[in-house]
C-alpha cells in the first residue's frame, strides 16, 4: 500500500518442501528462486546418474524441474532466478568449478524454461565469514571472474517476455509429499525421486511441461501426469474426473492412498477415484535395494503395486516376484495408472499417452535436452562432449542453440 507499482516476490530453494509454496506465492507477484545447479547434482532424485559425471554443468533436469515449479506458482506464468551460480559454491558436499560456457549455459535454460530475469548470486566474491570461498562475478579483487566474463560477452538472440506453452501437465502437491515421505516404507524411495522420474522422462522424450497444484484450472491439456498424488479427497477427485473427457491423465505409483486428513480411504485404494481408474489396489511390494522384478519385459525395483480391474483394462502385468501375474499397467478409457516402479516402462507409457494425443516425442541423448518458448526453439547441451542434433547440426560441450 505504501509502495504502489513495485512487485513483491520471495527467493524459493530447489527441491524445497519445508514451506508450501502454492500458499506462499499466494500472494506473491510471482515467486523467483536459487538456482545452483552443481548444488543439486548429490541429492539422490536421480539414483541412475553417477553425480560425478554431472558435477561441471548439474544435470539439466535437476534444475529445469525447479524452474518449471516456480514458474507453474506464478500467476502471471512469469518468474525469475534471484540467485544464480556464477562458479563454485562452497556449502556443498564438494564444491568444483563449473566448465567454460556452464554459467551462459544455466542463462539460456532459465530463458527457455519461462524466466525473465536472472540476477547472480553474489557481485564480488565475500571477503570474510563463512562464504568467503564462495565465487562472485568479480574475483577478490574485482577483476572479472569467469562467470563474470560469460555474463558479459553472452548474447541470446530472444524475446524475453513471451510464454511458454505446454500441452501436458504434471501434478505437484505439496501435502502428498510431506505424508508420504513421513511413511516412505522403503528408505531407497521418496516423493521427490519419484516425482523427478515422471518429469526426467518426459523431458527425455523432449516434451515440454508445466508443473502445477492439482487444483489448478487443468483445461486445455492434452495430457496430465500425477506421479504421485498421494492425498486425494472428493473435491480432487472430481476435478480431475472432470478433465479427464479432453484429456489423458497418467498417475504413478502410491496414487489416492490417503484422505485429506492423512488416513488411507477406508473403502480401499484409490479411494474417490476408483471410478475414474477402474481398479481396485490389491498388494503392494517394496523392492529390496539391488534386486530387481519385470512388468511388461521390463526392470522393475524400488516399488510395485498390483491392481484389481474393475472396469479397466490390463496393459502390462508383473512377471516376476510375489506380484507375478497380476496387472501392472492398467487403462480406463483415458485414465493410465502405472503400478511398477520401473523407468523403461514409464518411458513406454508416457511415450505413447503423448504420441496418441498428437505431442511430438524425440527420445534424446542423455544430457542433452530441447525447449521452445514463443517461436523459439532452444536446445541445451550438459555433456562434457559435443552432440548430435536430431537434424544433424553439432552442439557443443556446454553450449546452447537457439533457433
Amino acid at each position: 500500500a505504501h509502495s504502489p507499482a513495485r512487485f513483491i516476490t520471495h527467493n524459493g530453494m530447489g527441491n524445497f518442501d519445508e514451506v508450501d509454496y502454492v500458499k506462499l506465492s499466494a500472494d506473491l507477484d510471482f515467486i523467483s528462486w536459487d538456482s545452483y545447479p552443481l548444488g543439486q547434482i548429490d541429492k539422490g532424485l536421480l539414483p541412475d546418474i553417477d553425480p560425478g559425471d554431472w558435477s561441471r554443468a548439474g544435470h539439466p533436469d535437476l534444475v529445469s524441474l525447479n524452474h518449471d515449479i516456480m514458474r507453474g506458482l506464478s500467476a502471471t506464468g512469469s518468474t525469475m532466478v534471484m540467485e544464480q551460480q556464477a562458479g563454485q559454491v562452497n556449502w556443498s558436499s564438494a564444491n568444483p568449478l563449473p566448465a567454460e560456457g556452464a554459467v551462459a549455459l544455466w542463462a539460456a535454460q532459465a530463458w527457455a524454461h519461462g524466466c525473465d530475469s536472472v540476477c547472480y548470486f553474489r557481485w564480488r566474491a565475500g571477503t570474510g565469514a563463512q562464504e568467503l570461498m564462495h565465487s562472485g562475478l568479480l574475483r577478490h579483487d574485482e577483476t572479472l571472474d569467469r562467470g563474470g566474463r560469460e555474463v558479459r560477452d553472452m548474447e541470446l538472440p530472444i524475446d524475453p517476455v513471451v510464454p511458454v506453452h505446454s500441452r501436458v501437465a504434471l501434478l505437484h502437491d505439496y501435502e502428498s509429499c510431506w505424508i508420504a515421505d513421513e511413511q516412505r516404507h522403503t528408505q531407497s524411495w521418496s516423493y521427490w525421486k519419484q516425482l523427478m522420474l515422471f518429469y526426467s522422462t518426459l523431458r527425455r522424450l523432449s516434451v515440454e511441461v508445466d508443473v502445477l497444484h492439482p487444483d489448478r484450472d487443468l483445461s486445455g491439456y492434452d495430457v496430465i501426469v500425477a506421479p504421485c498424488l498421494h492425498i486425494v479427497g472428493a473435491n480432487c477427485a472430481a476435478h480431475l474426473s472432470s478433465v479427464a473427457a479432453n484429456a489423458t491423465l497418467v498417475f504413478g505409483p502410491r496414487s489416492a492412498f490417503r484422505t485429506e486428513t492423512g488416513r488411507v480411504h477406508e473403502n480401499g485404494q484409490p479411494g474417490p477415484l476408483t471410478d475414474l481408474l477402474g481398479y481396485r489396489l490389491l498388494n503392494f511390494d517394496t523392492i529390496w535395494p539391488g534386486r530387481t522384478e519385470t512388468a511388461g519385459g521390463e526392470d522393475v525395483h524400488t516399488w510395485a503395486e498390483a491392481y484389481e480391474p474393475t472396469t479397466a483394462e490390463v496393459l502390462h502385468r508383473y512377471e516376476s516376484g510375489p506380484l507375478k501375474g497380476g496387472a501392472a499397467v492398467v487403462r480406463n478409457r483415458n485414465a493410465i495408472s502405472i503400478g511398477a516402479y520401473s523407468p523403461l516402462l514409464i518411458a513406454r507409457v508416457l511415450a505413447h499417452a503423448c504420441a496418441e494425443a498428437g505431442i511430438p516425442v524425440e527420445p534424446l541423448d542423455e544430457g542433452l535436452r530441447h525447449c521452445q518458448r514463443g517461436n523459439r526453439s532452444i536446445w541445451l547441451n550438459f555433456n562434457e562432449d559435443a552432440r548430435h542434433l536430431p537434424d544433424g547440426r553439432q552442439i557443443r560441450a556446454f553450449g546452447y542453440l537457439i533457433d
